[in-house]
């Protein structure tokens, strides 16, 4: 949760000063076809295909990598996503509602299975006015409030935006904004935002590996280890045949591992600060995350935001964006640089990358999703949560 967090400060801070410099072009069309085109995407298309995604390194290092892909013809919705952390695998999931009803699958699932459920009206917004239906004046008025406060940071860098050409009916254009250009507002708000984050207080629990610990604590409740069945077909993997086959086993383990979070949960909110739970269920507290990450430097090293520290400042931008001949925003990508200082003092570079492609307006068509032979497990009993948590290393 607190990665997400972290992330989502960054990411509406760098997509501000995105459609800031794509507004900040003064010709005839840029300016007004940039705000147009981001206006008409967000607040008024309900039939498009969408692909974006987002990349940030610390280093030169990968530590986030999260792609997307958005078919909406109204009512109906299709995204595929794959969500990947440095070296960790890729997490990939497929959800398609059609006509009220919902079909999703995931990698964290059993092979070959998926899951299905009625969406009730108001979960499926696409794109389409976020403010609601009934907020036309307060949406006319921040529209307003969000165009003048972009004009007002990029003030005379309008000049940087450049056409660049001409192609297949795609106009383009692009801004190069360097570290001494960067307004001051921008690097405010920023550095609030990491000082905020740095010296925010928090509980969590932190596994050395999650199922070693797990795992002792089991023998001690028990008396006897996890049996190579219940570790192989339930726990470690997943065998919905075996675990419908063998409902007592599986019960009697979730009873042990719901014992095993209440115990853990109900100490860190006792005693707030950071839990560290070793591979042999040996618990020590941590007042704060500097204290934490002094005595255990292999996981300062596995949480990048710990790099960001209580400052954080943009050094350059390079944003570019195409529209169509109607004026549609079709191609948008970003990248900037930060460079921060973290608890320790070092300095380190900070890279975000954005980007997004928008195509077949009015004439998207959402499919169903092919589970020819698949197995709905939605109404079976035993069956894991659909999202699967690596919880090898810190959460």
């Amino acid at each position: 949760m607190k990665k997400r967090k972290l992330t989502a400060c960054l990411l509406a801070g760098v997509l501000v000063l995105a459609v800031s410099a794509g507004a900040a072009y003064g010709s005839v069309n840029g300016y007004t076809a940039y705000k147009n085109g981001v206006k008409a995407l967000v607040k008024e298309c309900n039939n498009v295909s969408l692909a974006g995604s987002v990349r940030i390194s610390i280093d030169g290092k990968e530590v986030v990598n999260s792609r997307e892909e958005l078919i909406t013809d109204g009512a109906n919705q299709a995204t595929h996503t794959w969500e990947g952390t440095g070296d960790q695998p890729s997490y990939e999931s497929h959800s398609v509602t059609i006509n009220g009803v919902n079909t999703y699958y995931s990698s964290g699932m059993e092979p070959q299975t998926y899951r299905t459920h009625e969406v009730p009206k108001t979960e499926v917004t696409p794109m389409i006015d976020l403010l609601g239906e009934d907020a036309d004046e307060l949406e006319r008025r921040l529209t307003t409030f969000l165009e003048l406060a972009a004009d007002t940071m990029m003030g005379d860098l309008k000049n940087n935006f450049v056409a660049t050409g001409k192609e297949d009916g795609v106009s383009r254009y692009q801004v190069n904004i360097s570290k001494n250009q960067v307004p001051a507002l921008i690097n405010a708000g920023l550095s609030l935002i990491a000082y905020s984050e740095a010296t925010s207080t928090s509980e969590e629990v932190v596994y050395e590996n999650y199922h070693q610990s797990l795992i002792a604590f089991y023998e001690s409740e028990t008396g006897s280890a996890i049996s190579e069945e219940l570790w192989e077909n339930y726990v470690d993997g997943y065998n919905g045949d075996w675990v419908k086959a063998n409902q007592e086993a599986v019960k009697a383990y979730d009873v042990v591992q719901q014992k095993y979070a209440d115990a853990l949960f109900d100490a860190l909110h006792e005693q707030g600060g950071i839990l560290y739970v070793s591979k042999d269920n040996q618990q020590t507290r941590y007042e704060n995350k500097y204290d934490f990450y002094e005595a255990h430097p292999e996981e300062y090293m596995n949480n990048w935001e710990a790099l960001i520290g209580e400052d954080l400042s943009l050094e350059n931008v390079d944003c570019s964006f195409g529209v169509d001949g109607q004026g549609r925003l079709v191609e948008n990508s970003i990248t900037v640089n930060f460079t921060t200082v973290d608890a320790k003092g070092q300095s380190h570079a900070l890279c975000f990358t954005g980007s997004l492609t928008a195509k077949d307006y009015g004439c998207a068509t959402v499919e169903p999703l092919d589970v020819t032979g698949w197995r709905d497990v939605t109404q079976e009993d035993g069956t894991k949560a659909v999202d699967t948590v690596n919880m090898d290393t810190a959460a």
